[in-house]
């Protein structure tokens, strides 16, 4: 089997590999191919999964404000006194 380069491509390389061309399996590629991508991309930590941004803090609180964009607030890294 060579690699597929296309989505369509993939989709008929993973129908032709488990020899399954049922309506109910074909249907369900790509939810498979998506759970799939989002699998690789939690379980990888690359440098394109970070974001990096300066959050000021207010001195006698204990809280932050979460950056504006939607990802997680994972840990503060480097923190000036």
């Amino acid at each position: 089997m060579t690699l597929p380069s296309t989505y369509s491509t993939l989709v008929s390389a993973i129908q032709e590999e488990l020899e399954d061309s049922g309506q109910e399996f074909v249907a369900f590629i790509p939810t498979a191919i998506n759970q799939a991508e989002r699998r690789i991309n939690r379980d990888v930590d690359g440098l394109y999964n970070q974001y990096i941004t300066t959050i000021n803090a207010n001195a006698g609180t204990n809280t932050l404000t979460k950056p504006s964009r939607n990802e997680t607030f994972l840990f503060c890294k480097y923190c000036n006194r």
